[in-house]
């Protein structure tokens, strides 16, 4: 599951310039759209403002709170190791 996740909203360099593409093709989708046929779609139009916007906050969030949970269990895991090797010296 957590890898799931990771695959879908870990923010890469190369996710972030898919957004920005994605954003940038809606926003020109929408635009050829309503020229050529003179009517108003709403489909690319709530990609670009609405769906992409979301899926990016909520990728930087994630990928936040991963780094900061990983920092994190990295230090408790490396006072444990820290702990351990003293108890075996004192042990000796």
């Amino acid at each position: 599951m957590r890898l799931k996740l990771n695959n879908i909203f870990r923010l890469s360099w190369k996710r972030f310039g898919l957004i920005v593409l994605a954003f940038i093709l809606s926003v020109i989708l929408h635009n050829a759209i309503y020229g050529l046929t003179g009517v108003e779609e709403a489909v690319f139009f709530l990609l670009a403002v609405i769906v992409i916007p979301i899926y990016f906050i909520i990728s930087v969030i994630y990928s936040i709170v991963v780094f900061f949970m990983n920092k994190c269990f990295k230090s408790i895991s490396e006072k444990n190791k820290f702990k351990k090797k003293s108890e075996r010296k004192k042990k000796r």
